[in-house]
């Protein structure tokens, strides 16, 4: 793992990832998969998200409303545009194609 790796956590639970980008501390660098049906999504820096993560599962994280919804949106416009350029290769198309 190279340094910059060291400094990412991935999440594949979009309202926890959501909930944490949300906070507005965090960044969201990217998607990543290990398997063809799963997705991550990296977020850096580590020790804030762990931080952000645990008061997620106690109850105890604050955010507001309106941007976690808004996250929550974009995450899974991300996720669904992963899914089709996926779909896309493995059906030998050009994702291209489908913004045309």
């Amino acid at each position: 793992m190279n340094p910059q790796e060291d400094n990412l956590v991935k999440i594949a639970d979009v309202n926890l990832a959501a909930a944490i980008l949300s906070t507005g501390k965090v960044k969201l660098l990217g998607i990543e998969s290990d398997d063809p049906n799963r997705l991550f999504f990296l977020l850096s820096p580590k020790a804030i998200c762990l931080e952000l993560e645990q008061s997620y599962y106690n109850n105890t994280l604050i955010t507001s409303a309106r941007e976690m919804t808004n996250r929550i949106r974009e995450l899974k416009d991300l996720l669904f545009g992963e899914k089709r350029k996926r779909e896309g290769e493995k059906y030998g198309g050009n994702y291209g194609d489908y913004d045309r």
